[in-house]
């Protein structure tokens, strides 16, 4: 296994939380990543909105996702402490 992603629903209408996304980094730059994030499309095609959680040190999944084009949204998961995580979001309509 070179990868893994787990998505879940969220109370919101067609949005979907990310909520486990690793490529072993022997793997990194080869796609990988992009594929699995939105794979989530083949599975639940009316899905509008992807969001994620990451810790805000780590600077590896800050800027892949941000090169994915999700952007710094206020999501945050229940339980999470916003001063160590921050949320992202990936919405159809702002590609």
């Amino acid at each position: 296994m070179v990868g893994f992603a787990g998505f879940k629903d969220t109370d919101q209408k067609n949005e979907i939380y990310i909520s486990l996304l690793a490529i072993d980094p022997d793997y990194w730059k080869l796609g990988l990543g992009k594929e699995l994030v939105f794979s989530i499309f083949n599975i639940k095609q009316e899905t509008e909105r992807l969001v994620v959680v990451t810790r805000r040190i780590n600077e590896v999944a800050r800027q892949f996702y941000a090169h994915l084009g999700f952007t710094v949204s206020e999501y945050m998961h229940p339980g999470y402490n916003p001063h160590k995580y921050i949320g992202y979001e990936w919405s159809k309509d702002v590609k």
